[in-house]
């Protein structure tokens, strides 16, 4: 299954001989150009926007003169990204260059440097070493007039936190030309020269955000509006979510008996958002229909923005209006003509998806969603989104052996193309979450042997030679243990071929002799 794409009948994938790992490291090396989601900026729109005005003085003024580095940090969703879009919006043309990055698509700190400086105009060959390229990145940020906005750096994968904290240090102390803000909602900085809190929205913010055209809300109590943004502690979504309680239940007025109601919601949860959030997600989830909460939990499924088509896949009867419905409850947003879980909400629905009875069922209908959209040709890695998709269901379900062999459905094809850095994720989550204790028969141990084999070769073009060898190492010992000769010798090839890449060629030459 693994060669259906190889129109010359073998599997390139395999390190059967040097000139095919020489031709995967070349390709490796030549295809440079990193390609990412998250790099437009938000569009800041002034008839939705309410200006906070010590919070905009503050960034305008760091920026001009706090030296070329600012930390906004606070709880999620209080604003950080708007505030960011908004300073973006109107400085941008300050700057020679201006670049926005979502650290939430980002892989690695490799990936995060090599897109900078590939905006700035440097391509940087592979494979280079993450302190020099961080060295590098410093390096063209002050020779360049460049504003950086990176946005949700606490989602950044655990492997790049240090890497990333060493060059927030570093370039704290350079003197360049360039502005870089970072968003997160956890606070990296020591000094708070580098740093500035961001709260909620003053009452008097508040006020003017609820009567904003998208609201509406009209005060049917003295102070009504302020007092309902003192109780929400001026959060801006937790408002959104009051308004929308408040057009459900009393016609979008605050009155004394819906105000008591908020006060009494979150008279244990002063200072705790989350625990705020929970509290009203409660209640609204606890009023939908039975018909609805099964959609919103079936839904819950798809991790990336989903249309009325996967929608039905999981619900055949669901309509638009079903998920507008759900929009107005704010389980749900819109996005381009499709839907994503509200990003206030998509932890609690999350949570309650994994815990329901629909889960196993939901996942496998959204694999039969993608099966049935599976391209029979392959031009880029986009035209692989499906089996990519699938991957991730089975890995949910833990039928690793099923992910595996769907990965192998693309993967000959994207290493034929140099999609290394791509495909490396992807063998380095199934072989750390398939463990030897979901292993049910010998042809399941055989596929985590060649899980670990070919992760070794991504591991070798990608010049990380060390794990490419412990990878070898591990799928040898799998191999070596069900007596298959010769995919034990393909992992001592590739060991063969690691010491031929670092030069230690008499080493090669006694791995190569062993297979």
């Amino acid at each position: 299954m693994d060669r259906q794409y190889d129109n010359r009948g073998r599997d390139q994938f395999n390190v059967e001989n040097a000139r095919d790992i020489h031709i995967g490291i070349a390709a490796a090396q030549q295809r440079v150009e990193v390609s990412l989601k998250g790099t437009i900026a938000p569009k800041h729109n002034p008839l939705e926007w309410v200006n906070r005005t010590q919070p905009q003085a503050e960034l305008l003024q760091r920026m001009l003169t706090g030296g070329g580095l600012l930390e906004v940090a606070g709880q999620g969703r209080l604003g950080k990204t708007s505030l960011a879009a908004w300073l973006f919006a109107h400085n941008k043309e300050d700057f020679e260059k201006a670049l926005w990055l979502d650290a939430a698509w980002i892989e690695s700190f490799d990936q995060l440097a090599r897109w900078i400086l590939q905006e700035l105009g440097y391509l940087i060959g592979s494979p280079w070493d993450d302190k020099a390229l961080l060295h590098e990145l410093v390096r063209r940020l002050t020779q360049h007039s460049c504003l950086l906005v990176i946005d949700h750096v606490e989602q950044l994968p655990q492997h790049a936190i240090p890497l990333f904290a060493e060059f927030v240090q570093y370039w704290q102390e350079q003197e360049g030309r360039s502005f870089v803000l970072v968003m997160t909602c956890i606070g990296w900085m020591s000094d708070q020269q580098f740093q500035f809190e961001l709260s909620g929205l003053t009452p008097a913010e508040g006020e003017i955000f609820l009567t904003m055209q998208d609201h509406l809300i009209q005060e049917g109590v003295e102070n009504g509006l302020q007092r309902l943004v003192q109780v929400a502690e001026g959060h801006p979504d937790l408002l959104r979510l009051a308004a929308n309680w408040l057009k459900l239940q009393s016609n979008g007025e605050v009155n004394a008996s819906e105000l008591m109601f908020f006060e009494r919601l979150f008279q244990n949860c002063q200072g705790n958002l989350a625990a705020k959030v929970e509290e009203v997600f409660t209640e609204l989830f606890n009023q939908l229909s039975e018909r609805l909460r099964s959609l919103l939990l079936g839904i819950a499924v798809y991790r990336q923005p989903f249309g009325i088509e996967m929608a039905q896949a999981i619900q055949p009867d669901a309509v638009i209006a079903d998920l507008q419905w759900l929009i107005e409850w704010l389980f749900l947003q819109e996005e381009v003509g499709q839907w994503v879980l509200h990003p206030l909400m998509r932890k609690l629905i999350e949570q309650r998806f994994t815990e329901s009875s629909q889960f196993r069922e939901s996942h496998e209908k959204a694999i039969a969603y993608f099966t049935s959209k599976i391209k029979p040709s392959k031009d880029s890695i986009k035209d692989c989104a499906e089996e990519l998709e699938i991957f991730y269901h089975y890995c949910q379900l833990k039928d690793y052996a099923l992910a595996e062999q769907t990965i192998n459905l693309c993967a000959p094809f994207l290493y034929r193309r140099g999609y290394n850095q791509q495909l490396l994720p992807f063998y380095k989550q199934l072989t750390q979450v398939w463990k030897l204790e979901h292993v049910r028969d010998t042809d399941d141990e055989r596929k985590l042997g060649r899980a670990w084999r070919r992760l070794g070769t991504l591991y070798l073009c990608m010049g990380e030679y060390q794990d490419a060898i412990s990878s070898y190492n591990l799928a040898q010992t799998i191999f070596s243990r069900l007596s298959i000769s010769e995919e034990e010798a393909k992992c001592i090839r590739g060991i063969d071929m690691v010491y031929s890449a670092t030069g230690e060629y008499q080493r090669a030459i006694d791995f190569c002799r062993q297979s």
